[in-house]
C-alpha cells in the first residue's frame, strides 16, 4: 500500500511539472512572438517565418518532453496497479439475479400505461401470494387514460379540472400543459367557417386564455393569432401545424408526461424502454458476439460479467448520473458508492478503504488533509 500511495504522489509531481513546463512554453512563444511582430512585414517574409518558427521550435519540444514523461508515469502507475490489487477487488460489475415478481409488475406496468386493463387484471389475479416485488397500482392510470380518452374526444373539461387540482405542481415542473390544452382547443375553432360565428369565438377565446400565456409562449401565440386570418382552411395555410390532430396528440404526450411526474410514475414502461435499448443495441451486440465467437471459446460469451466494450444507446436512454472514481478510474456502483470525504473531494469506497488500509485515518488523494474513514459520507446518485 506504500509503494501505492509514493506512486500517486509521485504522479502528483509529474503533474505540476507537465503544467510548469507547459505554461513556460506558453510564454516563451507569447514574448517570441511579441518580439518578431515588429519585424514581420509581409506574410511571405520568409525569414520572419524561419525565425518564428525557431524561437518556439525550443518552448515546444520542451513541454512535449514533459507531457511525455507524465503519461509514461501514468502508463507504469496502471500497470503496477494491475499488479498489486487483484481482480476479484476491482470488480465494476454487479451479480444481477432475474426475479419473476419484478418481471410481473414490469408487464403490468406496461399493460396499465397501455390502457389494457382487463389484460392487466388477469395477470394480477394469476400472480402468486407472497410475490417480492409490489404489482402498480391501478387506480392512478385509470385516471390518466380517462382524461387521455377525454382529450382525444374534444373534451377538455376533465383536464381542466385536474389542472386547478394540481396547479401548484405543474407550476413547480414548469409544465406548458395549460398552454397545450388553450392550443388545442383555439385550433378546433380555426377549421369552423368565419361566417358561423368561429372568428368571434376565436378572437374571445385569444383575449380569454392565450393572452396569460404571452409571457412564456410568445412565438406561439403569434402564430395562432396569425392563424385566424386563414380560419376555415387551415390545412392549406403556412400553419398547417395548428390541425386539431396535430394539436392534441401534442397536447395527450405533454398530460402524460407531467402526470406522470406528478405522480411518480415512469414516462414510458420500464417493459418498453427495455425492448428499444435493446433493439438499438443488437446491431452492437451480435457484431461483438461474433468477435468472440472467432477469437475466444465458444462458451466465452455466457461467461462474461460485463461487456468487453461499451455499447452506444441515445442520450434518451440515461436515466441517472454515474459517477467514476478518480483513483481507480471505476464506475461507482451499490457495492462501490461514491463517498464524499470531509475536505469536499469524492472517490469510491474501496479506494478510500485501500488508502486508509488498516488505520482509520488518511490522507486525501487530491490534498493533503488528513481525515478520518468514519467521517466520509456516503453520496447517492
Amino acid at each position: 500500500m506504500d509503494q501505492l500511495l509514493q506512486g500517486v504522489q509521485g504522479l502528483a509531481v509529474e503533474q505540476r511539472s507537465c503544467e510548469r513546463h507547459s505554461v513556460e512554453a506558453i510564454r516563451d512563444i507569447r514574448k517570441a512572438i511579441a518580439a518578431l511582430r515588429s519585424d514581420i512585414r509581409t506574410a511571405g517574409d520568409r525569414s520572419s517565418r524561419m525565425a518564428m518558427e525557431a524561437a518556439w521550435k525550443l518552448p515546444k519540444e520542451s513541454s512535449g518532453r514533459a507531457l511525455k514523461r507524465f503519461h509514461a508515469s501514468i502508463s507504469k502507475f496502471g500497470k503496477h496497479l494491475d499488479k498489486v490489487i487483484p481482480e476479484s477487488d476491482v470488480q465494476i460489475y454487479r451479480d444481477v439475479y432475474w426475479d419473476s415478481g419484478a418481471e410481473d409488475a414490469m408487464i403490468v406496468q406496461h399493460l396499465y400505461m397501455s390502457g389494457f386493463f382487463d389484460s392487466a387484471g388477469h395477470l394480477v389475479e394469476a400472480v402468486p401470494d407472497g410475490s417480492t416485488v409490489a404489482l402498480p397500482r391501478r387506480d392512478e392510470y385509470d385516471v390518466m387514460h380517462h382524461i387521455l380518452q377525454c382529450i382525444r374526444a374534444g373534451d377538455y373539461d376533465p383536464v381542466r379540472a385536474w389542472i386547478a387540482r394540481c396547479h401548484h405542481g405543474i407550476e413547480l415542473l414548469g409544465s406548458p400543459l395549460e398552454f397545450h390544452v388553450d392550443r388545442t382547443e383555439f385550433s378546433e375553432l380555426l377549421q369552423c367557417s368565419p361566417d358561423d360565428g368561429g372568428m368571434e369565438k376565436a378572437m374571445w377565446l385569444a383575449s380569454a386564455r392565450l393572452e396569460r400565456h404571452y409571457t412564456r409562449h410568445a412565438p406561439e401565440v403569434q402564430a395562432l393569432c396569425s392563424a385566424i386570418l386563414w380560419m376555415g382552411r387551415i390545412e392549406s395555410s403556412p400553419y398547417g401545424h395548428l390541425v386539431p390532430h396535430r394539436t392534441r396528440r401534442n397536447t395527450c404526450e405533454v398530460f402524460v408526461e407531467t402526470f406522470t411526474k406528478l405522480n411518480g410514475l415512469p414516462t414510458q414502461s420500464h417493459l418498453r424502454t427495455t425492448a428499444e435499448t435493446g433493439l438499438l443495441s443488437m446491431g452492437h451486440l451480435r457484431r461483438i458476439v461474433s468477435v468472440l465467437h472467432a477469437t475466444a471459446p465458444t462458451d466465452a460469451w455466457d461467461a462474461l460479467k460485463e461487456l468487453p466494450v461499451e455499447v452506444p444507446i441515445d442520450k434518451n436512454f440515461h436515466f441517472h448520473s454515474i459517477f467514476s472514481c478518480p483513483i481507480s478510474r471505476e464506475l461507482a456502483h451499490r457495492g462501490n458508492p461514491p463517498m464524499l470525504l470531509q475536505c469536499g473531494h469524492t472517490i469510491c469506497r474501496l479506494s478510500m478503504d485501500r488508502i486508509s488500509g488498516l488505520s482509520s485515518q488518511f490522507k486525501c488523494p487530491t490534498c493533503p488533509t488528513m481525515q478520518r474513514s468514519e467521517d466520509a459520507e456516503k453520496l447517492v446518485l
